[in-house]
């Protein structure tokens, strides 16, 4: 299971302890019994500042003790933004940058925490299967939001995300279905 970090308000200016320690989870965060320790294989950050996304950087390695990480977190901060948004991936596939959350496009940052089983059986139209950079379920699962907006089928990102949720509770299978998606003004934070 992943790491998310959702941090909004007028000021973040005070919140570099904040990052940095949350970058140390790739080391000491919780896993499940039986698990590798750690969340090691991926990291992103995206700030906002007034609903514009000013900074954004994934990796496909750690983040703890990583001098990339921490300048990375730094200029993020740097930037006097509104929202920060930072996600470190726990995988047992091979690491790699397309993979590693959060995802943005058309003005949105989206990560997940959990496992979508089938996820190939989100349905994604020929723009949707355009956009794909990666591998995950994570990322299949953002550009299916992303097509529920763009095609009309949900107005907004709350009905869209509520959508989702029901199509994949009732047709797939999952493990938990932890999000973060943020246009820069509003961050959604929800979790089943």
């Amino acid at each position: 299971m992943c790491r998310l970090l959702a941090i909004a308000g007028t000021d973040l200016s005070g919140q570099s302890d904040t990052v940095r320690r949350f970058g140390n989870l790739a080391a000491t965060g919780k896993v499940a019994p039986g698990s590798n320790p750690g969340h090691m294989d991926g990291w992103g950050l995206v700030a906002y500042r007034d609903g514009r996304l000013v900074y954004q950087q994934k990796e496909a390695d750690q983040a703890d003790h990583n001098p990339v990480y921490t300048t990375a977190s730094a200029a993020a901060l740097g930037e006097r933004p509104t929202v920060v948004i930072g996600h470190l991936r726990k995988t047992n596939e091979k690491p790699n940058r397309e993979n590693s959350h959060p995802f943005t496009q058309e003005g949105l940052s989206f990560c997940h925490n959990g496992a979508i089983f089938e996820p190939e059986r989100l349905p994604l139209d020929a723009v949707a299967l355009k956009q794909r950079e990666g591998t995950t379920d994570s990322e299949r699962f953002f550009l299916y939001l992303l097509q529920r907006l763009r095609t009309g089928l949900s107005p907004d990102p709350v009905t869209a995300l509520r959508d989702a949720f029901y199509f994949i509770r009732d047709n797939l299978g999952y493990s938990a279905l932890n999000i973060v998606l943020s246009d820069g003004s509003t961050t959604w934070v929800c979790g089943r």
